[in-house]
């Protein structure tokens, strides 16, 4: 499963800085959308970190699902 998703994505791109781990994928989706000008529904995969730095949370649309 982890190597079809992989082979299913262009690009990877990092947040920097913190994100509210509270945060759903709907309010990612906006960060994806307003602070970076990207569409979070393509074939990439965005991975933001917690203020810790000890979690991460990646975020990749599969059409127009979220996973």
């Amino acid at each position: 499963m982890i190597t079809d998703l992989l082979r299913s994505i262009d690009k990877i791109y990092i947040a920097y800085g913190a994100t509210d781990f509270r945060k759903q994928i709907n309010s990612l989706c906006q960060i994806v959308k307003e602070n970076y000008k990207l569409d979070p529904y393509n074939r990439c995969a965005y991975i933001f970190c917690n203020k810790s730095r000890t979690s991460i949370k990646v975020q990749r649309a599969f059409l127009s699902h979220l996973w």
